[in-house]
C-alpha cells in the first residue's frame, strides 16, 4: 500500500483555488478500514502551523483517490508536507505507516491584480531639461524626443509637421514632443506583523503596491520599492521598470519574513534620509499602522515628500482623525483597497 499525492496549480492569486489529490493505492487482498492523511499547509511569512487531516478507504486490490479544493487567503509562499499516511485495521487496534511519494511542496500565492481608475494629476509631473526621462503620455517642449505622431489640426504649429512623411502622403503629420522628467518615486513597505496577526493588513499592503505600482508603469513612471528584510537588519530595494520587475518585487518581497517589535521601515526613513531618500521627489509609505509619534518627529523636508498609506480593515470604523498629521494621509481597507484608489488623484 503506498499514497501519491499531486497537487495543481503550483502558483495562483490570491482566493484562486488550488487543487490537493490524496491517491491510496492498495495491491494486496489485504483491506485497510481506513487510511487517515495528515498534512500541513503553512505560509512561510508567518509562524503558524495547523495539521489537516483526510481519511479514504483502503479496499483490497483497489485505487482510492480523494481531491480537495483550498482557497488560501493570504498571499505568501506555502509550504505544503504530508506529515505522515496511516493505515488501521477495523476494530483500530492496529496502524501501519504507509510510504508516500512526493510528500511535499511549494505554492506560490499572489496578490490580486486589481485595476484601480487612479490617476496622476498634473502637478505629479514637473519638467527637468536635463532628464534623459521623457514621460509616456504627457505632451511636452522636447522636440528631440516625439511622444506620438497624429494627423494635423487647425492651429498646430508649422515646426511640428514632420515634413518627411507628410512627403509621402497625401495629408500633414504632427509630431508631438515629449516631456523630459523627474520620477524618482518611492514606495516604502512596512512588513510589520507582530505573532503572525494582521495577514490581511499585509495582503492590503501588497495589493496596494501592485495598485500603485501598475499605475506609475502606464504613465511612464520609473519607481523603486524598498521594504526593510529583518533577518539582513537593513533596507532592501527593487527598481521597477517593466511588469517583470514588479513580479520580481512581489517573489523577493514574499520571500523576506514579517516582523515585529518596531516600524522599521517607518525608523529607517527618518533614520537614514540622508543616506536613502534624500535625493527622491516622492515618497508613498505603505504601513499596517499609522505611525503617530514617528510623523510627528520628522522634519518638514522629510514630511513634505512622504504620503501615507495607512492600510487596515475599516470596515467598522466610522471617523479616524488624521487632521493632525503634517504628512499627506491615505485610508486604504485592508480587505478592498481598490475602493481607496479608485478615483483618487496623487
Amino acid at each position: 500500500m503506498k499514497l501519491q499525492f499531486s497537487f495543481s496549480p503550483d502558483t495562483l492569486h490570491k482566493q484562486e483555488t488550488l487543487s490537493l489529490v490524496f491517491t491510496v493505492e492498495n495491491k494486496s487482498r489485504i483491506p485497510a478500514a481506513q487510511v487517515g492523511i495528515c498534512y500541513q499547509l503553512k505560509n512561510e511569512l508567518y509562524p503558524q502551523l495547523t495539521d489537516h487531516y483526510v481519511y479514504l478507504l483502503g479496499y483490497a486490490k483497489n485505487r482510492q483517490s480523494v481531491s480537495i479544493a483550498v482557497q488560501p487567503q493570504h498571499v505568501g509562499y506555502h509550504k505544503l508536507v504530508v506529515k505522515e499516511a496511516l493505515a488501521y485495521d477495523f476494530l483500530r487496534l492496529f496502524k501501519v505507516k504507509i510510504p508516500i511519494e512526493n510528500d511535499n511542496g511549494e505554492i506560490a500565492v499572489l496578490p490580486r491584480i486589481l485595476d484601480s481608475s487612479a490617476q496622476l494629476g498634473e502637478r505629479y509631473f514637473f519638467e527637468a531639461d536635463d532628464s534623459d526621462l521623457f514621460s509616456k503620455t504627457r505632451m511636452g517642449n522636447d522636440p528631440s524626443e516625439i511622444l506620438k505622431l497624429r494627423p494635423y489640426q487647425p492651429g498646430d504649429r508649422l515646426n511640428r509637421v514632420h515634413w518627411k512623411l507628410t512627403a509621402k502622403g497625401d495629408d500633414f503629420v504632427v509630431k508631438e514632443p515629449g516631456m523630459p522628467i523627474r520620477s524618482d518615486t518611492y514606495l516604502i513597505l512596512e512588513l510589520y506583523s507582530p505573532m503572525g496577526q494582521n495577514k490581511a493588513n499585509i495582503d492590503g499592503i501588497i495589493e496596494s503596491l501592485c495598485i500603485l505600482s501598475m499605475l506609475f508603469l502606464q504613465e511612464g513612471v520609473e519607481h523603486t520599492v524598498f521594504w526593510y528584510d529583518d533577518t539582513a537588519t537593513q533596507m532592501q530595494r527593487q527598481p521597477i521598470f517593466t511588469m517583470d520587475d514588479l513580479y520580481v518585487a512581489i517573489e523577493r518581497v514574499l520571500r523576506t519574513d514579517v516582523y515585529a517589535g518596531n516600524l522599521y521601515a517607518m525608523e529607517t526613513y527618518s533614520a537614514q534620509y540622508d543616506v536613502l531618500f534624500a535625493e527622491c521627489s516622492k515618497v508613498f509609505y505603505l504601513g499596517p499602522q499609522l505611525p503617530k509619534q514617528r510623523l510627528n518627529l520628522l522634519s518638514p523636508q522629510k514630511s513634505s515628500k512622504l504620503t501615507v498609506f495607512w492600510v487596515d480593515d475599516f470596515s467598522e470604523v466610522e471617523k479616524v482623525d488624521i487632521d493632525w498629521s503634517s504628512a499627506s494621509v491615505q485610508l486604504v481597507d485592508c480587505k478592498n483597497p481598490i475602493t481607496a484608489f479608485n478615483e483618487m488623484v496623487l
